[in-house]
């Protein structure tokens, strides 16, 4: 199991390097709303990590491959027994789950509201037949697993979730 610094993904996924990365993106998504602005930390702890206009985004960044799937973090466990749910059954206060893939220049827009219903609907199906990640990472003295099952995009579409793809060519290490 791959232990992850839980500290040092979050600054790597928020670096300045990604931005020119998230700038075409996000004005290939919405341009007519070329700007974002981006949340507060009380903001990002329910998921909001920026707005544009109206709009609530999350952002995933996938740093190293494009396998071809969306990896849904689904639940945490501690090292003291604890289990919290991931970030897919925390989507009713976004509107877009925005899941960058770097080495393919490529982000994968989600609509939430129908990840949720499709989440609700799939979720445990897919626990049961798709490959589940699950890495290991530490934060402030505590450790924990998190626990994520990789969905094709396609299987993502067959199950209502709505989603667009803006991608640049870039190439997949």
């Amino acid at each position: 199991m791959k232990q992850r610094k839980f500290n040092k993904d979050l600054a790597t996924s928020k670096s300045a390097k990604y931005i020119p990365f998230w700038d075409r993106h996000y004005l290939k998504m919405f341009p007519n709303k070329s700007y974002r602005i981006y949340a507060d930390l009380a903001d990002d702890k329910e998921g909001k990590d920026c707005f544009v206009d109206e709009l609530v985004i999350q952002e995933k960044l996938r740093l190293k491959r494009d396998y071809g799937d969306v990896a849904l973090e689904y639940k945490h466990v501690y090292d003291t027994g604890k289990v919290t749910q991931g970030w897919t059954y925390k989507l009713d206060k976004i509107d877009w789950v925005a899941y960058g893939i770097v080495p393919s220049d490529k982000v994968i827009w989600l609509e939430a509201e129908s990840l949720a219903k499709a989440w609700a609907k799939d979720g445990l199906d897919w626990i049961a037949m798709f490959f589940n990640p699950v890495s290991r990472s530490r934060r402030f003295g505590r450790s924990w697993r998190t626990h994520n099952v990789a969905v094709s995009t396609e299987v993502l579409i067959k199950a209502g979730v709505k989603m667009i793809i803006t991608e640049f060519g870039g190439k997949d290490e």
